[in-house]
């Protein structure tokens, strides 16, 4: 009886509720929806014009010229510098990369157009909140392909500033990422994330994929940034290859001890190799780290994430306080060393044309780059391969892989086992002559 009771209140309540007239505040509501969906469907119609499908994936146009963004991973699938770049209109031009980023999963394209093309211009990344509205247009799984026109969805900024450079097996590291929930998919790599007046804020690269392998949206996508792509813009359009940079010899951790005066969690320097850039610069162990440029530094993830969104050769502006004093040190970037796959100077002896870095775990080797027209580059190895094997002898170190290729002489077919992802594979490489003799 009881139970009938509470249930005819409840119904009781609904039906009032329900029945109430429409209020401001409702109508309010309905207006300001009326208004994004206006908003929306007018910022669309407006980018449209200026994204590109490339490959299987995306692009968009960033200026009058030609100038397109898209993702490294997509025209590194493509295998080649020229392709075609086909408009939302159905026209295509032939795209040619010119410079390209691949730790920052970033290629700069040029279309071969000589009328102006539609462009969105880049916004201000460092602008945006948490719960902003946002665009992404795209091809998921190449459907859009059917009419010519990209795909819409929609949705906020879900976080910023994630960085996954530690984390991440992939050549591709998003140091400062934009989370979105706007579903991106397969297809949508290289596209553009857009405000609501009209900004590229962020290229889409990367999705986080259900129980580690199911490739599909999940409601976390994540973009590179717009402020980072600027500041790497003036080398990509110098042409080739971009590199991020580092500060060598340096170790920061997180004090968990709440400074007195700004009462949040800092980050301190704990080692410093001597004669290391960061030792040039003048820091030293027991600095307090504040700022690097404008960015406040609150971890030592977000240290090394705001590292990350520079080119090497960038003069950065590090704030610390010692001794109660607050200096600002200016540290000069610098690339991350690559070593080549063979150790010797005889022209006669084999190679693969590949240059590579010590994984993070330290017990791998990473592909960190692949010569043009090297053995390595007529091959299926890609940048980004972590090699497991050499002619089913397991490889440790770069030392190792350097000794097992110094077995063989040029024209000797090898076969290499790599981790691609989630994937292992076995690649047949016919090795070459040193100085690409072959």
């Amino acid at each position: 009886m009881r139970k009938y009771f509470y249930s005819v209140i409840f119904f009781a309540i609904t039906a009032f509720l329900i029945c109430q007239p429409v209020t401001a505040d409702y109508a309010d509501g309905v207006k300001a929806a009326k208004e994004l969906q206006k908003k929306i469907v007018e910022i669309t119609q407006k980018s449209i014009p200026s994204y590109v499908f490339i490959g299987g994936g995306s692009g968009v146009i960033i200026s009058a010229d030609g100038y397109a963004l898209t993702n490294h991973h997509v025209i590194d699938k493509i295998k080649s510098d020229k392709f075609e770049a086909y408009m939302a209109n159905g026209k295509s031009y032939e795209a040619k990369v010119i410079g390209y980023d691949p730790r920052g999963d970033i290629a700069l394209l040029k279309l071969s157009a000589k009328e102006d093309l539609p462009f969105l211009e880049l916004g201000d990344s460092d602008s945006v909140k948490i719960g902003q509205p946002v665009i992404a247009l795209g091809n998921p799984f190449g459907m859009a392909m059917n009419d010519s026109a990209p795909t819409l969805t929609f949705g906020v900024i879900s976080a910023l500033h994630l960085n996954q450079q530690r984390n991440t097996d992939d050549l591709h590291v998003y140091s400062d990422a934009i989370q979105t929930d706007a579903p991106i998919n397969p297809g949508n790599s290289g596209g553009p994330l857009i405000t609501m007046d009209g900004k590229v804020i962020g290229i889409n690269g990367k999705i986080e994929m259900r129980f580690g392998y199911i490739l599909a949206n999940t409601g976390i996508g994540y973009a590179i940034p717009a402020n980072q792509i600027k500041r790497f813009l003036p080398k990509l359009k110098a042409g080739g290859r971009v590199y991020h940079g580092e500060i060598k010899g340096l170790d920061v951790k997180t004090d968990l001890d709440m400074d007195a005066e700004t009462n949040k969690v800092s980050v301190k320097v704990t080692g410093i190799l001597k004669g290391s850039v960061a030792d040039k610069a003048g820091l030293k162990e027991g600095d307090c780290i504040i700022k690097a440029d404008e960015y406040l530094i609150c971890n030592d993830r977000r240290f090394w994430g705001v590292i990350g969104t520079y080119p090497a050769g960038s003069v950065l502006n590090i704030k610390i306080k010692r001794d109660g004093k607050e200096i600002t040190l200016p540290v000069t970037l610098k690339a991350r060393e690559t070593i080549k796959e063979t150790a010797m100077n005889d022209a006669n002896a084999p190679y693969l044309g590949i240059r590579l870095v010590k994984h993070e775990d330290n017990r791998l080797v990473l592909i960190e780059e692949i010569e043009s027209g090297s053995p390595a580059a007529k091959s299926d190895l890609s940048e980004g391969d972590i090699i497991l094997e050499l002619d089913d002898e397991k490889v440790n170190n770069i030392n190792q892989l350097q000794e097992l290729i110094q077995k063989h002489k040029p024209g000797d077919e090898v076969e290499i086992k790599v981790r691609r992802g989630a994937e292992e594979e076995t690649v047949k490489v016919t090795l070459g002559k040193t100085q690409g003799n072959n």
